[in-house]
């Protein structure tokens, strides 16, 4: 059960970062939740020595995805930090007002 909710909360993030236009973290939300979805099956329906079995390639799969995610969202506080009011970005290359500003702040932190 846990799996499940936690694959509805991956394809959350996924449908939140398609609105941003974050190609690559939707990608990996996507495959979080597919290998949630795969351990909660192996769980309920397969034997414990099965389950076992396929579980440890699952869960280093989904450690694989949990390091690139940790990746490409330092990725976007790096950006947010060239982008905001004190950024080195040119001025034009800015958020142009809070809203936008608070906006790609709350996209980083969450």
């Amino acid at each position: 059960m846990v799996g499940v909710v936690a694959a509805a909360i991956d394809v959350y993030h996924a449908w939140d970062d398609a609105k941003q236009g974050n190609i690559a973290l939707v990608i990996l939300d996507l495959g979080s939740a597919a290998v949630g979805l795969a351990m909660a099956y192996a769980v309920v329906f397969l034997s414990a020595t099965a389950a076992a079995v396929v579980a440890l390639p699952l869960l280093l799969l989904a450690a694989t995805i949990g390091v690139l995610m940790n990746y490409f969202k330092g990725r976007e506080a790096y950006d947010w930090l060239e982008r905001c009011y004190f950024g080195l970005k040119t001025l034009n290359e800015r958020f142009q007002n809070l809203e936008e500003d608070r906006k790609a702040f709350t996209a980083m932190v969450l």
